[in-house]
């Protein structure tokens, strides 16, 4: 799983399966000391031991509702230890298949990419990251490349739209690949300040 956007940002980051507790899936930080797990009670639980642990101590982040479910809720979580951990975090499973569907092409990059950063010196990162910025590179071009397609398909396709009727159009499909672009230059910023022996 991927948890996102959370106040506690140490807590932010790739969670694999980790065995079971209280019969569902446990989930551990990926470099970390996070963990994603389920009570006794039923409510699910992200936390890092940080406040300590055991009856009495709250976790950062707990899930609001009752769960018989084998997987932790991707929304619904809120915190009561202290205003600073807001906002909470966003919690999503990711299935990363050898096709690399969907938009889990980049969270597949990003996921690669941490796990070269967490590899100790000298170990074939090199030729790892090499891999790796040459796929965001195709990325970056295949996203730009869609991003001016249906820019100027807006405009041909839609000539008979008023001037502010097809402004209108664009805000709500052009903004999304925008991002998707963004969010590969992002990365792209990241691995190339990760400094390799």
């Amino acid at each position: 799983i991927r948890v996102q956007a959370a106040g506690r940002s140490k807590l932010d980051g790739f969670y694999v399966r980790s065995g079971q507790r209280n019969g569902k899936h446990m989930y551990k930080q990926l470099g970390g000391d996070g963990f994603v797990c389920c009570g006794t009670s039923g409510f699910w639980k992200l936390d890092d031991n940080a406040m300590g642990r055991g009856a009495g101590y709250n976790p950062w982040y707990y899930s609001t509702h009752e769960s018989n479910a084998l997987e932790p809720p991707p929304g619904g979580w809120e915190t009561k230890v202290v205003p600073e951990v807001d906002p909470v975090p966003e919690i999503w499973r990711m299935h990363l298949d050898e096709n690399h569907s969907g938009d889990s092409c980049l969270a597949h990059l990003e996921l690669q990419f941490h796990m070269i950063s967490l590899q100790p010196p000298g170990t074939g990162s090199q030729s790892q990251m090499g891999d790796l910025q040459s796929s965001l590179k195709l990325l970056q071009s295949q996203r730009t490349g869609l991003y001016e397609e249906l820019r100027q398909a807006a405009t041909r396709s839609f000539s008979w739209l008023e001037p502010s009727e097809l402004e209108e159009a664009t805000q709500h499909f052009l903004p999304p690949v925008q991002k998707a672009v963004d969010d590969v230059k992002q990365l792209i910023q990241e691995v190339s300040k990760l400094k390799m022996p």
